[in-house]
């Protein structure tokens, strides 16, 4: 994890040495998040066609706020950018400190590890759909800045906003829950039905005397 401020009006030949710095230090299977100032708006058509933006996307980053970070400008400069963006679960841009920026926050998924098991337990991270209010969330939908989206030229990163949007709403209607399991993947033949059955079959085990 870095810390970037690019302050405004940085020159072509720096960016370009920064975008070659990151890409040096950076391996491709080691993940890595890119966070700061970069003093470049996200929501302008002309960020995708910057020198630093291209090294960055080259070097297979991601970035990952699509929301105004400046409110008074109407900008988003300050950023996050990870070249394991499945990684990240959630970007937050409240209001809580005393300055013309909004603070950035990221939720990334973490492998829990406890020294004291002497197994590796797998867990997986879901959405718990029984707490969705319907109502409000059908609200929050017809509330968010959809258009927003059509500030990118490109498919892929109108496809990535509108997920990222789409995200955003459901998490603020919806609880987060981990969940601890024994397999992280199931075999192609046990289908929902075989399973229906399985835990039918483990049930009555439990019921009968022993």
């Amino acid at each position: 994890m870095a810390g970037i401020y690019r302050p405004p009006n940085t020159k072509a030949d720096l960016d370009h040495r920064l975008a070659g710095n990151i890409e040096r230090a950076c391996s491709p299977n080691m993940e890595t998040i890119l966070l700061g100032d970069m003093n470049l708006d996200y929501l302008q058509k002309e960020f995708n066609s910057h020198g630093l933006v291209k090294g960055l996307k080259d070097s297979k980053f991601t970035q990952l706020v699509l929301a105004v970070t400046r409110p008074i400008s109407k900008t988003c400069l300050d950023q996050i950018w990870s070249n394991k963006p499945d990684q990240i679960v959630s970007i937050k841009c409240p209001d809580i400190c005393i300055s013309d920026h909004f603070s950035v926050l990221a939720v990334r998924l973490h492998n829990y590890y406890s020294p004291d098991n002497t197994k590796n337990h797998k867990y997986i991270i879901y959405w718990n759909l029984k707490s969705l209010d319907h109502e409000r969330f059908i609200k929050t939908l017809y509330e968010t800045p959809w258009d927003i989206i059509f500030v990118f030229d490109e498919v892929d990163d109108m496809v990535n906003g509108w997920y990222s949007l789409l995200n955003e709403a459901i998490e603020a209607n919806v609880l987060l829950k981990r969940k601890r399991i024994q397999h992280d993947t199931k075999p192609k033949w046990l289908s929902p039905a075989i399973s229906k059955l399985v835990g039918l079959e483990e049930r009555q085990k439990t019921k009968s005397p022993r």
